[in-house]
């Protein structure tokens, strides 16, 4: 199984788990980074975490973590395992994983990790792609 495969199905296991700012525990409570963080770190691939974040992040802060440990590509070159960032208001503070073009990811507004299209209005969030430092 691939590094990309292992992460979105580590995810994909973790889906259903409710939403909780800076939660880190599977079952528990996730935010949308801590899915991120946790699905990697079950597929074997070890990422700096940030604690004490605000639920808005600002001056650039997310997209600065996000691209410490990626690189960003284009929309086109979407592949399964990637991220993607998104805004709700002026500056991203919202990152998915994407697999086939579906997206997976902790949502406050839902209230848990869930699974749905990269639908037109999802797309108009976003703000940026991302791939794995070395593929993943």
């Amino acid at each position: 199984m691939s590094t990309a495969t292992a992460f979105v199905a580590a995810a994909r296991a973790m889906l259903g788990t409710p939403f909780k700012h800076q939660g880190r525990l599977p079952g528990v409570g996730l935010d949308c980074a801590g899915l991120v963080v946790c699905a990697l770190r079950e597929a074997g691939i070890e990422v700096r975490d940030v604690k004490g974040y605000a639920r808005i992040p600002s001056k650039g802060l997310f997209v600065a973590m996000v691209r410490e440990h990626c690189d960003e590509i284009a929309f086109s070159d979407l592949a399964a395992g990637d991220l993607c960032l998104f805004r709700f208001r002026s500056e991203p503070q919202h990152l998915a994983i994407y697999d086939a073009g579906r997206i997976l990811h902790s949502h406050s507004a839902v209230g848990r990790a869930v699974e749905h299209d990269l639908d037109v209005t999802w797309r108009g969030r976003l703000t940026g792609c991302y791939r794995l430092k070395g593929g993943g």
